[in-house]
């Protein structure tokens, strides 16, 4: 679309050389109606966003070479959002095996969700579906917190949707990464696992005592 638009502006205009779109301008073609309201929704929501970004620069600006005393020193890290929520002394891994259903699974989930009522951070990379349903229901409840630990590089990294902005300029979100940039957005097992490393890692300096220790 935005090839055959520019063709048929320039020919209009009579200017072969005319610039039509601006720099980083993504067209998308929505063939539902469904599809196009998420869009519509997204477009409206522009101006909000903006001024998020505006009133917290620091949390949507890439943090590269982060240090800290729970992360381990021989990787190097690099994070969007909150970097205090690494201070705080109940971080608790979320690890949930992609072969646990049923009952056993809605239990397990369940625990994790009272841990963050109870206002524990979640930290975890949120890959499996027991773990992305943590996040997601974990992320609806008010002021919770939670360290997303990103199996691959933040090059693309940006928060999706209005809800997920509003919590990483709230501090309520990190975004935490310890691949190179190169890596690419692929959950690979490897990545996965040595993420579920990290994760009991960090948490491991916690001074308080939950359920799962």
């Amino acid at each position: 679309m935005k090839a055959r638009s520019r063709q048929a502006i320039r020919r209009l205009k009579n200017a072969p050389a005319l610039s039509v779109w601006e720099a980083g301008f993504h067209d998308f073609v929505a063939f539902t109606s469904a599809t196009f309201n998420v869009f519509a929704d997204y477009v409206r929501d522009n101006p909000r966003r903006w001024q998020l970004r505006q009133d917290n620069p620091q949390w949507f600006a890439k943090q590269t070479d982060v240090v800290h005393p729970r992360l381990p020193p021989e990787t190097r890290w690099t994070a969007y959002g909150d970097r205090t929520l690494l201070d705080y002394p109940w971080l608790e891994p979320v690890i949930i095996s992609r072969r646990l259903e049923g009952e056993e699974l809605e239990a397990v989930v369940a625990r994790f969700l009272e841990l963050a009522r109870e206002g524990a951070v979640l930290i975890g990379g949120f890959i499996s579906p027991g773990e992305c349903r943590v996040a997601r229901e974990a992320a609806a409840i008010s002021r919770s917190r939670l360290i997303y630990l990103h199996p691959w590089g933040l090059s693309r990294y940006k928060p999706h949707g209005h809800a997920a902005a509003e919590r990483l300029a709230s501090g309520l979100t990190l975004a935490l990464s310890g691949f190179p940039d190169t890596e690419e957005a692929v959950p690979r097992r490897e990545n996965c696992l040595c993420n579920n490393r990290w994760a009991q890692a960090i948490a491991l300096t916690s001074s308080h005592v939950s359920g799962s220790n």
